[in-house]
């Protein structure tokens, strides 16, 4: 459903909102797992909140696809600061 409700809205209007109903960036070095996209540490990752914020969907954007790399079901996926 996230990722549906995802697609009614521009990047721009998701990245205007804060971070619980939009979307916020992290660098990929702050990321606790690898991925097989080409991707740096200092490249910006995308993360979208679901499931009533409870669980993170971590992307990669290129040229207006976003790349699911990564799903944080247990908070484990970066430091959440607690």
């Amino acid at each position: 459903m996230r990722l549906e409700e995802l697609t009614h809205k521009t990047y721009l209007e998701w990245f205007g909102q804060d971070k619980k109903r939009g979307f916020e960036t992290l660098t990929y070095g702050q990321m606790n797992f690898e991925s097989d996209m080409d991707i740096t540490k200092d490249d910006k990752v995308i993360v979208m909140r679901f499931d009533n914020g409870t669980k993170r969907i971590i992307a990669n954007k290129i040229n207006e696809i976003f790349y699911i790399i990564g799903l944080d079901f247990d908070y484990s996926a970066y430091d959440h600061g607690k």
